[in-house]
């Protein structure tokens, strides 16, 4: 069934349409600020069910993460994307500066479009050691894309997933990952890739989905709530 789990799984989930614009609809609290976006058509024919980025530095959505989002073992990450540009951060988050404030920030988790059809995910272990990225060449530009980023703690496999099918695997071994800062969506500080195109229903839970959940978790934005209310 469609309705097999809820949005209420989700420990971060933001609709980036008209209704809920940046906001976590969770309840966990952690609203985004928007900043040189707007409302633009949805991957379901909603007119104003997406966010367009400008693909320039002012253009980006700020999630504050307190500690909801810190996810620390096993993780996935689901938006619809409708990338028009060359490559930036579609879930970014963000990297610890390093000693001297000439450093540039550091990396942590991050799932980006890194060329026009690549989509990429690297699964950063939480003191901030590089282990090996995931990248495939699926990415269809001017048109929407379902795309996810999985990570299971307990094979220590990272995955990546592009409508519903997974596009490419990664052993990568990471006991604890690096999510305990805030994150950013279409830029990333002290980089000039930024993400141009539309977003909508980005989302984050604490465990590695199936691709059967990552298919009912589709149209989790986009169902009216029919699938969540039974009382029984």
């Amino acid at each position: 069934s469609l309705c097999m789990f809820s949005s209420a799984d989700a420990v971060g989930l933001w609709p980036l349409n008209s209704q809920y614009g940046a906001s976590d609809k969770t309840g966990n609290g952690n609203d985004g600020v928007a900043r040189g976006t707007q409302l633009a058509p949805g991957p379901n024919g909603d007119p104003d069910g997406a966010f367009l980025f400008s693909g320039t530095a002012n253009s980006y959505i700020d999630i504050p993460n307190n500690g909801k989002l810190d996810v620390r073992y096993s993780y996935t990450i689901l938006a619809h994307i409708y990338p028009t540009g060359q490559a930036g951060p579609i879930f970014d988050y963000v990297g610890q500066w390093g000693w001297n404030r000439w450093a540039v920030p550091r990396w942590s988790v991050h799932f980006w479009q890194t060329t026009p059809q690549n989509l990429f995910m690297r699964t950063v272990r939480r003191d901030g050691h590089m282990s090996e990225g995931v990248s495939a060449n699926v990415l269809q530009q001017n048109a929407w894309n379902y795309v996810g980023g999985t990570y299971n703690s307990a094979t220590g496999v990272a995955i990546l997933w592009n409508n519903g099918q997974a596009v490419a695997q990664v052993q990568v071994g990471v006991p604890s990952v690096a999510t305990q800062n805030p994150v950013r969506v279409a830029v990333k500080d002290g980089d000039d890739r930024y993400f141009a195109g539309r977003m909508a229903c980005l989302q984050l839970y604490d465990f590695a989905m199936t691709q059967e959940q990552i298919a009912a978790a589709r149209e989790t934005c986009f169902r009216r709530g029919l699938c969540f209310n039974y009382a029984f």
